[in-house]
């Protein structure tokens, strides 16, 4: 039994950090340095709880998992104001999941830990519930980690490729001297280059490994600074 409660209560300790980094990523909001360290106090002050709890007196393990599930409520609250702002529809659909399994699973949960006692703190007495929510959670973060990691992968393959093309083919072209009166930034210059090339904003941002909204903002400042309106004046002002 102390074996068994000693691995839930790592594995809760660590999801009391992990879950709200991950959300924090997948709703793009700024994970500050003060988000880490409150995060960090949490997953230290419940493991510390557990054990105490585990080895001394029940009921503080069951303020561990109060701690747990008030703060499992708060990620869950942010997730929902902050929903909208996902612009991938990958990420979203593992918001959306992760969103339902706990509101599902959130109210057995709870109901556990009220009718927690000391006498029946056994591998028994855990509900089915428990285990599966903990199974769940995890498997869809090793999903996103795996495709977040292939993601990687592929956009170096590709970015690589794509840099060997500029080098070896030189596939697009245009007029340095315009540019140097327009007085375009570095990246600006680069963007340029690949839409010149055909690509579209989102294939930008996977080579360039940034943002979609930071590619769109440089667009929007080359065309402004370019004098035109479009994908097709622009080509048309500095292909050759």
């Amino acid at each position: 039994n102390t074996l068994y409660f000693f691995s839930f209560s790592v594995g809760m300790s660590l999801m009391l950090y992990f879950i709200p980094s991950f959300l924090y990523r997948f709703l793009n909001i700024n994970w500050t340095f003060k988000h880490n360290i409150i995060c960090i106090i949490l997953s230290i002050t419940h493991f510390i709880l557990s054990i105490l709890g585990i080895l001394i007196k029940f009921n503080i393990y069951i303020i561990s998992q109060i701690i747990f599930y008030i703060s499992i409520m708060a990620v869950l609250f942010i997730g929902f104001i902050n929903y909208k702002n996902i612009k991938d529809k990958t990420i979203k659909l593992i918001v959306k999941i992760l969103g339902v399994i706990t509101i599902i699973i959130y109210p057995i949960l709870i109901y556990q830990v009220i009718v927690y006692r000391v006498e029946i703190a056994d591998i028994g007495s855990m509900d089915i519930t428990l285990l599966l929510f903990y199974i769940w959670w995890n498997l869809v973060m090793l999903g996103y980690l795996f495709w977040y990691f292939i993601n990687i992968v592929n956009n170096k393959i590709y970015n690589a490729n794509e840099s060997n093309s500029i080098n070896n083919n030189k596939k697009y072209d245009y007029k340095e001297d315009n540019t140097e009166n327009i007085n375009l930034t570095k990246r600006e210059r680069e963007i340029l280059s690949y839409l010149l090339d055909g690509k579209t904003n989102k294939e930008v941002s996977l080579i360039l490994d940034i943002s979609l909204n930071t590619v769109n903002n440089h667009v929007a400042n080359i065309y402004e600074k370019s004098g035109v309106k479009n994908r097709v004046e622009l080509v048309n002002k500095f292909s050759k």
